[in-house]
């Protein structure tokens, strides 16, 4: 063992604090996990531990010689330290052969979201999805009515659109407006025949209920209600924020919140937020549209339908942390943020996040600045602008 090696003495049993180096690509950090890392969260070799030669600690696997050269990378900004004399052929992270060379200029499809770099000025194609028209403004749309989807490539503008070509809606991209009847609580869709609920006719009470924290007040004032409690801000028009109750049983309930132009629908179990899915996933795998779910909407004859929906998403409430470890490893996150960010993913905004795990706004916001710097370390190109189904898939290490 190296002399004066900084982790001797510690307990063989954790492997916290512990400083290590992978013998791979030369890349150095700082467990902060009690078990033995399974993978560098560089080059994500499982043979980090390997010892290139006989003057390396196996205990902190710290390599011995303070007098290697660096190497850095144009392409990446990955600096390593090679284990062997001669000058490296590729760089270690990216894999690029012209790691010394002017740093090459970046490409995102417009079709899938892929991101990469490349020596060709255009490229012919993506390297992922493989369409010849990567660069090519391209809108896939979605008829809020019918549910009918259609792409519209060669630059038109989603402007243009006057009407879906299937159902020929004029507001095919305009989602029904909801409004809950505050005497029965069955929420209906507003229209120029319906302007009262078509159940028991009730006219509209002061009393609000916020379906996240559950709070219940009373309020004279029109427009926007904003809870008391969490400050979610509840409207039936003009505003960004709608929340619509689904379904109810003894211990769970399912609502709907359409916030900054993203729908979710949420499952609650008493005070405690279980699970988030994007609207448009639940709809696809029930083959229902918006309008169908909302008329099922608190009815008893179709307690059996949401029943199963519960079950359901809770069957998958924790998919979201699968994705936990490699956010980690390919963002340097803690365990916590990578949490926060993995759930985003799984549609919860920032204040959703807020109320789930009973912290507060600022912090979580504050967290979400974390998030954002390690975007910028690692070189990932966040395009908000471009629709991806898996957004993981966009946090692959760039190739050639």
């Amino acid at each position: 063992m190296m002399p004066n090696c900084r982790n001797e003495g510690r307990s063989p049993d954790s492997w916290k604090g512990k400083r290590l180096r992978c013998f791979k690509c030369g890349h150095q950090w700082i467990s902060r996990s009690d078990e033995r890392p399974l993978i560098c969260p560089e080059c994500r070799s499982r043979r980090y531990d390997v010892p290139s030669d006989e003057n390396s600690c196996t205990e902190c696997i710290y390599h011995a010689s303070d007098d290697a050269e660096e190497f850095h990378c144009n392409q990446c900004n990955h600096v390593w330290i090679s284990r062997i004399s001669d000058e490296p052929l590729k760089c270690p992270r990216c894999k690029s052969r012209n790691w010394k060379g002017a740093k090459l200029p970046q490409f995102t499809c417009r079709k899938c979201g892929h991101v990469w770099r490349s020596k060709i000025e255009h490229p012919d194609r993506c390297p992922s999805c493989r369409s010849k028209t990567w660069d090519k403004d391209t809108f896939k749309l979605k008829c809020f009515r019918c549910g009918h989807k259609w792409i519209m490539n060669n630059g038109a503008s989603p402007d243009s659109v006057r009407t879906c070509p299937s159902c020929r809606s004029t507001k095919w991209n305009e989602l029904p407006v909801i409004k809950e009847c505050f005497r029965c609580g069955r929420p209906f869709i507003l229209s120029k025949r319906n302007t009262k609920c078509p159940e028991c006719r009730g006219e509209e009470s002061r009393t609000y209920r916020c379906g996240f924290c559950g709070m219940e007040w009373v309020s004279s004032a029109d427009g926007a209600k904003v809870c008391p409690e969490c400050g979610l801000v509840l409207s039936e028009k003009g505003n960004s924020e709608k929340l619509t109750e689904l379904w109810e049983n003894d211990s769970k309930r399912l609502n709907y919140l359409f916030k900054d132009g993203i729908g979710c629908i949420y499952l609650w179990d008493g005070p405690y937020l279980v699970s988030c899915r994007y609207l448009n996933e639940v709809l696809e795998e029930s083959a229902m549209s918006f309008s169908s779910w909302i008329k099922h909407a608190m009815s008893e004859r179709y307690a059996k339908f949401w029943n199963g929906v519960i079950d359901d998403m809770i069957s998958h409430k924790d998919d979201y942390k699968e994705n936990i470890p490699y956010l980690k490893g390919r963002l340097g996150l803690d365990e916590d943020v990578a949490e926060i960010l993995a759930l985003h993913f799984t549609g919860m905004s920032p204040e959703v996040i807020s109320v789930r795990s009973n912290r507060t706004l600022k912090d979580i916001r504050m967290e979400f600045t974390k998030i954002q710097e390690a975007y910028n370390k690692s070189g990932i190109v966040v395009n908000d602008s471009v629709y991806t189904e898996d957004p993981v898939s966009s946090y692959e290490e760039e190739k050639e």
